[in-house]
């Protein structure tokens, strides 16, 4: 399901079957898209779909203010984070969120490849810092995680 405006209860699992339950069938995984540029967050989406994460759920957030507010809400597994958002930074939202939960994944996906922004991505905690130009290693990211 891809969740962007709707509000629906999230589905919590003790911490070992989060992902897979007794039978060892892979169950929905959350994954929050926090990314201003429309046809980026769609591309984005379209990967994940594609992927072998499928089935997923997904969260998406235009801005890090929103991404804050939803968090707490939706609690997703993990974070798409860009950096260069309205009305809060993804790395200044980053940190809010990881103070509300310091194991939440997050993974910086942005257009600068700039030193300071990845050692300020990793500083923060981020689990992988990926350019845009390399969006197919998002899966491959989550999957090596898992």
């Amino acid at each position: 399901m891809l969740y962007s405006n709707l509000f629906l209860s999230p589905v919590t699992f003790p911490s070992k079957l989060k992902f897979f339950n007794l039978l060892g069938y892979r169950l929905n995984m959350k994954i929050m898209i926090v990314e201003n540029n429309i046809k980026m967050r769609e591309m984005i989406i379209r990967i994940l779909r594609n992927s072998a994460l499928a089935p997923v759920e997904l969260i998406t957030c235009s801005d890090g203010h929103d991404a804050v507010n939803k968090y707490s809400y939706f609690r997703p597994d993990w974070i798409l984070m860009d950096i260069s958002l309205d009305r809060m930074n993804g790395l200044k939202a980053s940190n809010q969120i990881r103070n509300i939960n310091r194991d939440v994944k997050i993974i910086i996906v942005t257009q600068y490849d700039d030193p300071e922004y990845r050692d300020a991505a990793k500083e923060m905690g981020a689990i992988a810092f990926v350019l845009k130009d390399d969006l197919m290693k998002i899966p491959v990211i989550i999957e090596s995680i898992l």
